[in-house]
């Protein structure tokens, strides 16, 4: 990832990168939640958010089992980019961050600071380093 938050997910070296995002977020009461008293109706409710960001325009075969064991098989090429979106009420392992307050290019600049090795870096230590 360079200072900037862009990444490069098409360079000349395998394997590819692969940035997995997650976010949570608090969501209003679903309409179709229990009743408040009934089943955890009393509880808060979140928005589970995964990006996943791979090199794009690549072909993927995905096989699935379907019903009476029946295996269905297809092909897509892919835009780099999936989404998983989830509503989940136990926040046992979710717990809303506040906004961040620091841009990339500031959390940059304190890395390189404090010393961290070039190729921890990423792609901007990597090209320090002549190795782009």
């Amino acid at each position: 990832m360079r200072a900037d938050g862009t990444l490069d997910l098409q360079p000349s070296y395998t394997p590819k990168p692969q940035v997995d995002y997650q976010f949570v977020r608090t969501i209003p009461r679903p309409d179709d939640a229990p009743p408040v008293g009934a089943g955890g109706g009393n509880q808060a409710f979140y928005e589970s958010i995964t990006i996943a960001l791979y090199e794009p325009n690549t072909t993927r075969s995905v096989m699935r089992e379907g019903a009476l064991g029946i295996l269905r098989r297809y092909n897509y090429t892919n835009q780099g980019m999936v989404r998983d979106m989830e509503v989940v009420t136990d926040n046992t392992f979710l717990t809303p961050a506040p906004a961040p307050t620091c841009t990339l290019a500031r959390l940059w600049a304190i890395a390189i600071d404090q010393g961290a090795p070039l190729l921890a870096r990423g792609r901007e230590g990597a090209s320090q380093l002549g190795a782009e």
